[in-house]
């Protein structure tokens, strides 16, 4: 671990995700690029709209499939320390990961079967224990990502009818990752 532990959690965490198989492929259609999918993981925030305020309506939809990563909250980094001082400090804390995707035409009105599209996707980017097709808890502890202890599905979210009239119709989810000591 750096020497900042904090950005790196961070860039090692949104380039894990970055790096997940069906990550690339979430949007269906030809999977992305390296750089396309890094491009579809943003850290803290979405990037700004064009026009300042608020995003419209066809920016989200083009954003859509994305992802924000951030600190977790509550113990988003901790350093443990041994009894004589500074020489064996271990690091560990929380990530969060908001994803937002598109409802698919086909699916918009069978709530269970895009539930379990969701869940199918989601699942595969969190584990496919295949190592030439990773998930995050595959890519855990390579150099280059976090040695992840837990990967956690907080909550699956379809946005209200209210809501896709602003916002249009996505589904969100939360995960959470923690890392390092305990």
């Amino acid at each position: 671990m750096s020497a900042n532990p904090i950005l790196t959690s961070i860039t090692a965490a949104r380039q894990m995700l970055a790096d997940c198989f069906y990550w690339r492929r979430i949007a269906g259609g030809d999977p992305w690029t390296a750089e396309q999918s890094l491009a579809r993981v943003h850290v803290d925030a979405l990037p700004p709209p064009a026009e300042g305020g608020e995003h419209t309506l066809a920016e989200l939809q083009a954003l859509r499939p994305f992802a924000i990563v951030s600190l977790g909250e509550g113990e988003a980094i901790h350093f443990d320390m041994d009894g004589s001082g500074n020489c064996c400090v271990g690091v560990g804390g929380s990530i969060d990961i908001y994803i937002e995707l598109p409802v698919p035409e086909d699916l918009k009105n069978s709530p269970s079967a895009l539930a379990a599209d969701v869940y199918d996707r989601i699942g595969r980017v969190l584990r496919t224990a295949n190592s030439s097709e990773p998930g995050l808890c595959d890519l855990a502890g390579l150099p280059g990502y976090l040695a992840l202890r837990r990967a956690t599905l907080q909550a699956y979210y379809r946005s209200t009818r209210q809501e896709r009239l602003e916002l249009g119709d996505f589904t969100a989810i939360h995960l959470s990752l923690r890392w390092g000591r305990s």
